[in-house]
């Protein structure tokens, strides 16, 4: 296994850089969002960033490091970067000069992106290469599901669907008010105990019986029990997951810290820090570290 050993003696220096780059805002007064309870002005923004350890830069060192030893494609991730620069222009806007102005310049903001990129993919490298891991801890199957609330629309959807519609179509049909799509459910997603009991019971695909449910609730007012029923309908679309890998992995990083891939890869590579302060500065956010 390779070892990455950083030498950083002279944070001092890092720091004295970072302070040079990011310079006083002009017209910092300038309010860019306002409520009853809060405003914030340009100068709050860029303070914000000011504010920020130096961590973020050694980590992006690192994770450049890393991501030549994974072997990540260095074009891909400058168009991945370029992409997230032009996104953060067209949502600055006119503020977009002083943001470039704030990293240091419009180099040293891609290099944000480009660790920004590189974090992404190895977020994504890590759940791939466990993927069995992950499968078998998360169980996911890919489902619709939706609910009505009477049986007689329940029942409606169901002969519909039965007749050949599309299941989108026919809950739209009978009250749903939301598309059904089909989606990755993870065993952890919040879905009604009856439904998760089908779901867990059944080994095919297809569609369900109607799954009826109730809950009760006490009205706030008068104290009375307010019971609300409501009547399910799943169809179950596929199970193993080798056959939506994509969507399960996409599913699993819109849902997990990306800390933990990264832990993942500074334990992999066995990062050592040779600087105490340097690495109390990184390690109070990360984990794999020495």
């Amino acid at each position: 296994m390779k070892k990455l050993i950083l030498i950083l003696a002279c944070l001092s220096l890092l720091t004295a850089c970072q302070k040079d780059a990011i310079a006083t805002v002009s017209e910092g007064e300038t309010v860019i969002f306002q409520n009853e309870k809060t405003t914030f002005t340009k100068q709050d923004s860029f303070n914000a960033m000011k504010n920020n350890d130096y961590s973020s830069i050694i980590v992006n060192d690192i994770l450049a490091k890393i991501a030549k030893l994974e072997g990540l494609d260095e074009n891909e991730l400058s168009t991945l970067a370029d992409e997230k620069v032009a996104e953060i222009e067209k949502a600055y806007g006119d503020l977009f000069a002083q943001l470039t102005e704030a990293y240091g310049g419009l180099d040293n903001l891609k290099k944000n992106a480009v660790a920004t990129a590189i974090s992404e993919k190895l977020v994504n490298k890590y759940i791939a290469d466990n993927f069995d891991q992950f499968v078998s801890e998360n169980l996911p199957v890919k489902m619709q599901v939706a609910y009505f609330d009477s049986t007689e629309k329940a029942e409606a959807a169901k002969t519909q669907i039965e007749n050949g519609s599309t299941f989108e179509m026919a809950v739209l049909n009978n009250g749903y008010n939301t598309e059904a799509k089909a989606k990755i459910y993870l065993d952890s997603d919040s879905l009604p105990l009856e439904v998760k009991e089908w779901v867990n019971a059944s080994e095919a695909l297809g569609l369900s019986d109607i799954i009826a449910m109730s809950t009760v609730a006490k009205d706030p007012n008068s104290g009375e029990e307010i019971v609300t029923a409501r009547y399910y309908l799943v169809n179950i679309v596929e199970r193993d997951a080798n056959n939506f890998k994509e969507e399960f992995i996409n599913t699993m990083i819109a849902k997990k810290d990306n800390k933990e891939a990264l832990n993942y890869y500074f334990e992999k590579y066995d990062i050592e820090f040779h600087d105490q302060r340097t690495y109390d500065l990184v390690s109070s956010q990360y984990e794999g570290l020495k």
